[in-house]
C-alpha cells in the first residue's frame, strides 16, 4: 500500500485523475460506476464521494475470477 499526500477533501473522481488511473473526468466516472473502486473496503460509486485523510482506495480488477487489487492507497494530509 502507498501513501499519497494531497490537500484534503479531495472528490474521488479528482484522486483517481490524480494518481492516474483515469486520463478525464469521464473515464473516472465509467471506472467508479463499474464498481472496479472500493474507498475503505466498500465499493462506492459516487465520482463525488469526498475522501478525507487515513481512507483507503483501491482499484479492483475482474478477471472472471475473485476481483484482485491492482492497487492501493491511503490518503495523508499534505
Amino acid at each position: 500500500m502507498e501513501e499519497c499526500a494531497l490537500r484534503l477533501p479531495v472528490k474521488l473522481g479528482q484522486f483517481l485523475k490524480i494518481v492516474n488511473w483515469a486520463e478525464s473526468g469521464g473515464e473516472a466516472r465509467a471506472l467508479i460506476q463499474s464498481g472496479a473502486v472500493e474507498v475503505n473496503g466498500a465499493p462506492e460509486i459516487r465520482h463525488s464521494h469526498q475522501l478525507q485523510e487515513g481512507d483507503v482506495v483501491a482499484l479492483k480488477a475482474e478477471n472472471g475470477m475473485p476481483a484482485a487489487t491492482i492497487n492501493t492507497y491511503r490518503l495523508v494530509a499534505q
